[in-house]
């Protein structure tokens, strides 16, 4: 991303990057499973075949209570909407014109009721073995939505399911947050729905959106809970229900770059879509996202998830997405602000954590040795997750850079070229175009490398394949390797990390590799095109 800020700087006021959208899931671990109901039935000595009877009587102890909040609200009564065809924010904000809800109000402003999917359990006759069995299945019921504006969090709403087991769910936009801590440190901003084309101090703000990432998460939302429907805490409660545990159901991160003009933005844009849909592929995107590829750089057999580019035009512009499975990064402009700003965004959405790593202990020793494991939906591994968002969208804009790249594959190469000195050792030129040179660079540009760095074992398995068995031919290679990394690491393309075996790539070196394998793999009519 340095690159491409450094590059259009001129045409820049500044960068902000945070949350956009979350939404967080509270599941009652006890009860999500067959075996956890079948406790909680023998602690309320319930059989089997009354489960129905007596998850009614909580459902409609639960709509009670929630039809009698919604007396307290500026609305009056829950609202009932068509979750297919109608957009909830937007009937809220109906319901608000309606109503005349002063714009300083401050608390549950409405509740809306709609019949969804949701996850349950049911009673199955098993004629076989001649008994009922618990099951796990899918089935409709009523969801209350309680849509909250928040002194702090700003406008939010919480989204509990009225059949057992009572999932709830919190959704809320880092932007509207962002907006009540500026207006609390008294600085000024430009704002169009949930993006701010320009801010007095980038910088300070920068700040704010950092400070969000370091709150307790599950104190926050299990507080949510108790301050805007303590009815139904106190259900949960009498069922002898646990905390809620707190998962990251859905992020979104997004870097806003702030563009001066809509002008400046207009004459780069076109050329990003058109270099992000025919420029970067199904490669690049496991890389941006951190998905894991084979020892050769290619998308492993075995994955089951679809990786896919997509552009859409939309009234308001173009966006340009790159998706493996539920997750993505997406690219889009968002112009009609005040003041000609106009703003470039690259967004981040994890949906599933699977392939993403955490350096972490184990769950069950907290005290132990910490090594990289499977990063967690639960909340304890947010701040990795924004930080996995944060690369993403870091990567995206870097490969970004090379479009309107004032350099020359020239005066990227021929500089390579050159011996060089480092700490007394001389070493050769490199020759990018060379099968060898070229995969070496090949494989430090791995996105999987991008994060935690490469290490001696990771190359010479990319570029040799498996360690074979006598132990003088892993030595040579490794020394071979060892002769890579220093070669490169002279000519300034990586560098190592403090205190441990890895080495990381420079801007330099991703501007390099890029140039380079772009240039091998483009055809003869585009080189004639171009000159």
């Amino acid at each position: 991303m340095k690159t491409f800020l450094q590059r259009h700087q001129a045409d820049i006021y500044g960068v902000l990057s945070g949350f956009d959208r979350v939404r967080f899931r509270g599941t009652r671990r006890a009860v999500s499973y067959p075996k956890g109901v079948m406790g909680l039935l023998w602690v309320f000595r319930i059989l089997l075949k009354n489960l129905a009877q007596f998850l009614e009587g909580h459902t409609k102890q639960l709509k009670s209570v929630t039809e009698e909040l919604a007396k307290g609200t500026p609305v009056g009564q829950v609202h009932y909407v068509n979750s297919s065809s109608e957009s909830k924010e937007k009937v809220v904000a109906r319901l608000v014109r309606e109503h005349q809800v002063p714009d300083d109000f401050t608390g549950l402003v409405a509740v809306l009721s709609c019949v969804e999917p949701c996850r349950t359990f049911g009673v199955y006759r098993n004629r076989e073995q001649k008994k009922l069995e618990l099951r796990s299945m899918f089935r409709k019921c009523l969801h209350y939505y309680l849509y909250i504006r928040h002194p702090k969090f700003g406008l939010l709403h919480i989204r509990i399911q009225s059949w057992f087991p009572f999932q709830v769910q919190v959704c809320m936009n880092g932007r509207e947050w962002l907006a009540k801590q500026m207006d609390e440190a008294g600085i000024e901003y430009v704002r169009q729905d949930n993006t701010f084309g320009w801010v007095a101090d980038f910088a300070a703000v920068q700040e704010l959106f950092d400070a969000q990432m370091r709150t307790d998460w599950s104190a926050m939302l299990s507080g949510l809970l108790r301050e805007y429907h303590p009815a139904y805490v106190q259900l949960m409660e009498q069922l002898k229900l646990p905390e809620p545990y707190w998962t990251a159901e859905q992020t979104e991160w997004a870097t806003d770059v702030s563009f001066r003009s809509a002008a400046a933005l207009a004459r780069l844009y076109p050329r990003l879509v058109r270099h992000a849909v025919h420029g970067l592929g199904c490669v690049d995107t496991m890389r941006f996202l951190q998905q894991k590829l084979t020892k050769s750089g290619t998308i492993p057999q075995r994955l089951k998830k679809e990786v896919v580019t997509d552009f859409k035009v939309r009234p308001e512009g173009m966006r340009v997405k790159h998706r493996v499975g539920a997750n993505s990064v997406k690219m889009y402009d968002k112009p009609g602000l005040p003041l000609e700003i106009t703003v470039l965004r690259a967004e981040a959405t994890i949906h599933h954590a699977e392939g993403l790593k955490v350096y972490r202990p184990t769950e069950g020793n907290p005290d132990g040795a910490m090594r990289w494991l499977p990063l967690r939906r639960g909340v304890a591994d947010l701040f990795r997750r924004c930080e996995l968002s944060q690369r993403a969208n870091e990567a995206y804009l870097e490969a970004m850079a090379v479009v309107d790249a004032p350099e020359t594959l020239g005066t990227i190469v021929t500089p390579l070229s050159q011996r060089v000195q480092r700490r007394g050792r001389r070493f050769r030129g490199l020759q990018v175009m060379s099968a060898d040179d070229r995969q070496v660079l090949a494989v430090l540009n791995r996105g999987e490398y991008t994060i935690m760095g490469i290490r001696n074992r990771d190359l010479s398995a990319a570029l040799y394949g498996t360690a074979p068995g006598d132990a003088k031919e892993r030595k040579q290679r490794s020394a071979r390797v060892s002769r890579w990394l220093a070669l490169m690491q002279a000519h300034g393309l990586i560098h190592k990390v403090n205190r441990s075996h890895r080495y990381t790539m420079t801007d330099k070196g991703r501007l390099c590799a890029t140039a380079v394998l772009a240039a091998t793999e483009a055809s003869i009519q585009t080189f004639a095109q171009a000159a």
